[in-house]
């Protein structure tokens, strides 16, 4: 198959036509992106405990649906790097009266 002068092979077992299988593969893509874009919220642990290596991984795809969110449509794009750095603020922020109390 040729698109735009390039030769486009495929090597499968299924009578899927290639056009069908590329649109399968780009569907896949956006899949494989969401997970990496995912690992990109993840807390560094060392920590054995499952459940809080879960609650990070729950924490992480929060974060990532929040991206998503905030850079749907048109307009200004968030950074991932941007929205790690404000969530951190506010939590920090949110402690400090707990702080202040103990004090």
């Amino acid at each position: 198959m040729k698109e735009k002068g390039k030769l486009l092979a495929f090597a499968t077992n299924t009578h899927i036509s290639p056009e069908r299988m590329r649109k399968l593969f780009k569907r896949r893509w956006g899949i494989e992106t969401s997970y990496r874009m995912v690992n990109k919220f993840l807390a560094k642990t060392t920590s054995k405990i499952y459940s809080i290596r879960l609650l990070y991984f729950y924490l992480a795809i929060l974060l990532y649906n929040l991206w998503v969110l905030l850079n749907y449509g048109e307009g200004e794009r968030v950074i991932v790097e941007a929205l790690k750095l404000l969530v951190s603020l506010s939590l920090i922020l949110s402690f400090i009266p707990d702080i202040e109390a103990m004090t």
